[in-house]
């Protein structure tokens, strides 16, 4: 693999606001203290509230294949397509 892949935090837990937030502080972390190129991600189908927010980081669909009898989804997000709450703000 290329880069980290954040499937295996655990975010239930916590309501859209703060998943959202959390999985940005991921990314931005892994980007630019790193020095990754990309990032992956992977839900299981039915999970509709991650693979919102891996689509409201910009995350891109990939795949879906079936790991260990679960049908998930694969989702990446490079280096270039990240962009942080400073850097829109900034533009």
């Amino acid at each position: 693999m290329d880069g980290l892949d954040l499937s295996s935090l655990n975010m239930t837990k916590f309501d859209d606001e703060h998943r959202e937030e959390a999985a940005t502080a991921v990314l931005q972390h892994g980007f630019d203290s790193l020095g990754l190129e990309r990032i992956v991600a992977s839900a299981d189908v039915p999970n509709v509230a991650s693979i919102r927010v891996m689509e409201k980081l910009g995350m891109q669909f990939d795949k879906q294949e079936t790991v260990n009898g679960l049908e998930l989804v694969f989702y990446s997000i490079r280096r270039e397509a990240f962009e942080t709450p400073a850097s829109t703000s900034a533009a």
